[in-house]
């Protein structure tokens, strides 16, 4: 059975597939989608029941619930694979297509792997807005881009307390590897290395948390349930990877700037009903979590932990640190978290997130000056 492809070529991620796939001879069936008629107003591509999908990623998630809502989407036989990254993964694994494309020098592929994971924060966040701004009324939908929220809490991965925003090289000033904060401030902070986690070995840089946990499992092969040898079951795990990007972990760590950070930085805390905003982004994307990816399921990719659970379960521990206990309600997501300490180690699990438990301890600090004029104006306005 000949591959098939569900591209809208309107789509950014729809393109770039496309255009691997015609320039690497990759046989396939091209069906067509209309993004605005077809693929987010009900039709099911290329099933409601087929593994694999995930709704949009703004806006519109808490009424548009369906199992696929959003291309580009592969069918291989009876294998279902969304999200473009995890797409283009598995093209070049399955076709073996040159190497220049993803290549097999660990350190090159680590820095592909970088640019994908900070593509996700950055132009794949901004670029598609002038878009939406430019046709703003399609077919009669409209969409909040929320562009004030996005470029504040752009801050909560980029900007951290206090050393690693104001100057400090790490691992230096001309050190290969690294990325300025993907929003924002980028014009008025442009020094090489703004944020963590970085990784130096010897004199290889590597920024980009995803991106590092890949490196890290290639080179010292860790054991393959973390990001497994089989084609189909990594792809999975990219496809996770690449959608938490746009869902948790652009909800999840908003509860922190809510309840502490922004009242820390400004003096002023917000109002209930901007918490119950965000508490409704994250329930939505908990809503299409245990949907999509985690099911009847252990963990997310099967019987076995991978790092797509790994990278899950910090995201989602950031509310618990401020009081907002998301499991609480939810049996199945809190089994899948007890799962997570168990293979994790509790130990091990409660000394990781010791510091964001205890996160209303930064009330006392003092916040360096510098960092508090360049985020305060912008922060305030999301008090109006």
């Amino acid at each position: 059975m000949v591959l098939e492809l569900y591209l809208d070529l309107l789509s950014q991620p729809c393109r770039a597939v496309y255009i691997f796939a015609k320039k690497n001879n990759i046989p396939f069936e091209l069906k067509n989608v209309e993004l605005f008629r077809d693929s987010i107003l009900g039709t099911k591509v290329p099933g409601p029941n087929a593994e694999g999908g995930a709704t949009p990623p703004s806006g519109s998630q808490s009424k548009v619930s369906t199992r696929v809502k959003k291309v580009p989407i592969l069918k291989d036989e009876t294998f279902i694979l969304a999200e473009g990254t995890a797409i283009l993964l598995y093209l070049s694994r399955k076709y073996n297509t040159p190497d220049h494309w993803y290549p097999s020098d660990i350190q090159k592929r680590a820095k592909v792997d970088e640019y994908l994971s900070w593509h996700q924060a950055s132009i794949r966040s901004n670029a598609p807005k002038t878009m939406w701004i430019k046709v703003r009324d399609f077919r009669g939908i409209l969409f909040d881009l929320s562009s004030l929220a996005l470029e504040a809490f752009g801050y909560a991965s980029a900007f951290l307390l206090p050393d690693s925003i104001l100057g400090t090289k790490v691992p230096g000033p001309n050190a290969e590897g690294g990325a300025t904060p993907p929003s924002g401030s980028q014009s008025k902070v442009s020094t090489r290395v703004k944020k963590v986690p970085i990784l130096k070995d010897e004199t290889f840089i590597l920024a980009e948390g995803t991106a590092i946990l890949l490196y890290l499992s290639r080179k010292y092969n860790t054991p393959d349930h973390w990001y497994p040898s089989d084609i189909q079951k990594r792809a999975k795990v990219d496809e996770y990877l690449s959608w938490h990007q746009a869902s948790i972990r652009s909800n999840a760590p908003k509860t922190m700037w809510i309840k502490v950070l922004i009242p820390l930085f400004t003096g002023q805390p917000l109002s209930p009903e901007k918490l119950q905003e965000v508490m409704d982004g994250l329930a939505a994307s908990l809503d299409q979590f245990e949907e999509l990816f985690l099911q009847d399921k252990p963990f997310l990719v099967g019987s076995e932990v991978s790092l797509a659970d790994l990278v899950a379960v910090v995201d989602l521990m950031q509310p618990v640190g401020v009081g907002c206990d998301i499991f609480k309600d939810r049996p199945k997501l809190a089994e899948w978290r007890n799962r997570m300490e168990e293979v994790v180690g509790k130990e091990l699990f409660l000394q990781a997130h010791e510091l964001i438990l205890n996160i209303r301890k930064l009330s006392t600090i003092q916040i360096d000056p510098q960092l508090k004029e360049q985020l305060a104006p912008v922060l305030l306005k999301m008090l109006k």
